[in-house]
């Protein structure tokens, strides 16, 4: 009985599918709960093999049940991953221009989403440990396109403009690459390149490659999620 009960503990914080971010106290929090879990289910298992309630029940009203694994699972934590999400990185004293050509179609619904959302969120995020003043702006497009932020340096603003990209319509990503083109001459100084992140392949795939090949002196990294 206590192999399934730990069997489908495990998966379920193997696959997690309710959660977008790695936060530490989460990460304690489902490290407890699968102690506490395999405890309960070694001792509700003697307690049913012996047919005798009484092997088990005082343990549940035992604090140090429910106190021992918190600090197993802190110690876990410690030993893994350190006290908290510290990243390393050296300063970046160069300054890039970039901008994030996102697609929110009704294809990138649920897993793909989250993967964009935490993809862009972290790149911003070692921009901001390396005390970067790269300026970034921010297109999505689904059926349509448009500019979820305009070029800033500042990361926090960047990061809530992802946070709010939802999936819906068509996959038009000539208009959002036609409006990355545009509004890059908003910027100060020439745009270094483009970051395409998609999950398959757009409405038109010539009218992609004709606009692209256009506009060649703008470099385009893709990565693919989903």
């Amino acid at each position: 009985m206590a192999l399934p009960i730990i069997g489908a503990l495990i998966g379920w914080i193997l696959l997690e599918p309710w959660s977008e971010g790695y936060g530490y106290f989460r990460d304690l929090m489902l490290f407890y709960f699968l102690a506490l879990g395999i405890i309960l289910a070694v001792l509700c298992e003697q307690g049913i093999y012996y047919r005798k309630p009484k092997l088990f029940l005082p343990y549940l009203k035992n604090y140090r049940v429910y106190l021992f694994p918190f600090f197993g699972a802190l110690l876990i934590k410690v030993l893994f991953t350190g006290l908290g999400n510290e990243m390393i990185c050296s300063p970046d004293e160069s300054i890039d221009r970039t901008i994030f050509v996102l697609d929110c179609s009704g294809s990138m619904k649920g897993k793909p989403l989250k993967e964009l959302k935490t993809a862009t969120k972290e790149y911003l995020k070692r921009l901001e440990c390396a005390e970067s003043n790269d300026e970034i702006a921010v297109v999505d497009f689904n059926s349509n396109a448009s500019v979820a932020s305009d070029p800033t340096d500042d990361y926090k603003i960047l990061s809530k403009a992802v946070d709010k990209l939802q999936a819906w319509g068509g996959t038009n990503m000539v208009e959002g690459l036609e409006l990355a083109y545009r509004l890059s001459y908003q910027f100060d100084n020439p745009v270094t390149n483009f970051i395409l992140v998609s999950d398959g392949i757009p409405n038109d795939e010539q009218k992609v490659l004709g606009l692209v090949q256009r506009n060649a002196s703008i470099p385009i990294n893709t990565i693919g999620v989903g």
